[in-house]
C-alpha cells in the first residue's frame, strides 16, 4: 500500500519535473532560434559581399 503511494508520488513528481524540463527546453530553444535568426540575417548581409553562395540566394 505505501509502496503504491510512493510510486504514485514519484510519478507525479516525474510529470512535474518533465513539464518544467520541457518548458525550459522550449524557452532555451526559442532563445537559440531567435538568436540564430538574427545571426543569419546579419550573416547574409556580410555573405552577399564575399561569397558567391550569398549572391546565388
Amino acid at each position: 500500500m505505501s509502496r503504491l503511494f510512493f510510486q504514485r508520488a514519484w510519478i507525479r513528481d516525474e510529470i512535474r519535473a518533465g513539464r518544467t524540463l520541457s518548458l525550459s527546453i522550449w524557452k532555451s530553444w526559442n532563445m537559440f532560434y531567435s538568436m540564430a535568426a538574427v545571426r543569419s540575417m546579419t550573416g547574409k548581409r556580410q555573405m552577399n559581399k564575399s561569397s558567391p553562395q550569398g549572391i546565388a540566394q
